[in-house]
C-alpha cells in the first residue's frame, strides 16, 4: 500500500517536471514559468538532501524540507492545474511540450534513489510522519 502511495507521489513530481518544461518562452504556457522554475530547484534540492541522508533523520528532515516547499507552492500549482487541464496527461502532450518527456525521464531517474532510499528507512518512525505530511500535503 506504501508503494502505491510513492508512486502516486512520484507521477505528481512527474507532473511537476511537466510544468517545469513547458513553462519557458512566451507562449501559451508562460506564466507558468517562475513556479516551475521553483519546482525545478525544489525538486533538485531534495534530490540532493536524499543523496547525501544515511539515516532516518536525515531522510526524515529531507522530506520535511520538500514538503515545506510544496505546502508553499501546493495552492498555485492547484491554480495552475485547473487552468491548464491539459497538462495533466502527459501521454499526448501538445507539440510545443515535446521537452516534457525529456525532462520528465531526467528527474524520474534521479527521483528513483531517493525514493528507495525513503523505502530503506521506512520503519524510521521520524520517516514514516514526514511521509505521512507529505501525502497529507500532495492530496
Amino acid at each position: 500500500m506504501r508503494e502505491i502511495k510513492w508512486m502516486a507521489f512520484l507521477g505528481i513530481a512527474i507532473f511537476i517536471v511537466g510544468f517545469i518544461a513547458c513553462g519557458g518562452g512566451g507562449g501559451k504556457y508562460a506564466e507558468v514559468t517562475k513556479i516551475m522554475e521553483k519546482s525545478a530547484e525544489v525538486v533538485d534540492n531534495f534530490v540532493s538532501k536524499m543523496d547525501k541522508a544515511d539515516s532516518g533523520p536525515k531522510v526524515a528532515a529531507a522530506i520535511n524540507s520538500f514538503a515545506d516547499e510544496m505546502e508553499k507552492m501546493k495552492p498555485k500549482m492547484d491554480e495552475l492545474e485547473k487552468k491548464y487541464p491539459e497538462l495533466k496527461d502527459m501521454s499526448d502532450p501538445p507539440a510545443e511540450l515535446a521537452p516534457v518527456m525529456k525532462k520528465s525521464e531526467e528527474i524520474w531517474q534521479r527521483l528513483g534513489p531517493a525514493m528507495g532510499k525513503i523505502m530503506q528507512y521506512s520503519g524510521d518512525q521520524e520517516v514514516k510522519k514526514a511521509q505521512a505530511r507529505l501525502e497529507k500535503i500532495m492530496k
